[in-house]
Formats: C-alpha cells, structure tokens, sequence
C-alpha cells in the first residue's frame, strides 16, 4: 500500500522513496555489486525541527526501542533508521511486509515524542 519511486543515490545504488502519512522516508541500498545484488537495506526518516532535539529525549527513545536507532544531526535535527539484512537468498515477502509494518509503528511513535 506503499506508494513507492525508485531513484538511485549518489554512487548509482537503487534508492525508493516513499511516505508514511506526511513523511517522507528513503529506501537506501547497501553492499550493492554493480549496483544490483545488494546485501542489505537501511530505511530511513529525518525531521528539520524549528528547535533542536534533546540528546537525552533521542536516548530515552532508542532505550525503548530495540529495533530502530536514532540520532541528531549537528543541528540537533532527529534520524530515524533501522537496517535489513539480505545476504543470501534475501527476505522473503511476509518478512518484508512485517518490517515495513515496525518501521510506520517506530516512524509514529518517534514522531510523537518529537512533537512532529
């Protein structure tokens, strides 16, 4: 139900950008062998605050959260990322489909303690 582009990022790997809601998140591929045959995906959300986030808030979060990792620029704007695996004969559909689901629960919650 994603609606889903596929671009490429900078070193021509497969990149997809998609939404949850109003936010934007990016699809970033990793271990790539010409650009295709990648080893592992990181799905990953950033916000532009008006004020910067506190690194205790940010600590508290990833406390909670063992699946997601999250973190603030040098403007003290939040990330949200978490990393798949996909060695081998990568993951299958209902992982995946799973994985998207934890990510728009973390991406919700997230947002709920940074006030977005």
């Amino acid at each position: 139900g994603y609606v889903a582009k596929l671009t490429k990022d900078d070193v021509g790997d497969p990149k997809i950008e998609s939404r949850i809601s109003d936010t934007t998140f990016s699809i970033y591929f990793y271990g790539c062998t010409n650009n295709i045959d990648c080893s592992s995906i990181q799905l990953s959300a950033g916000y532009d605050l008006d004020t910067p986030f506190s690194t205790e808030k940010t600590n508290a979060w990833m406390n909670q959260n063992r699946y997601a990792r999250a973190f603030l620029d040098e403007e003290g704007d939040p990330y949200l990322r978490v990393d798949v695996q996909m060695y081998g004969d990568g993951i299958g559909v209902q992982s995946f489909i799973e994985t998207l689901d934890l990510w728009r629960r973390l991406v919700e919650d997230f947002e709920v303690v940074i006030d977005w």
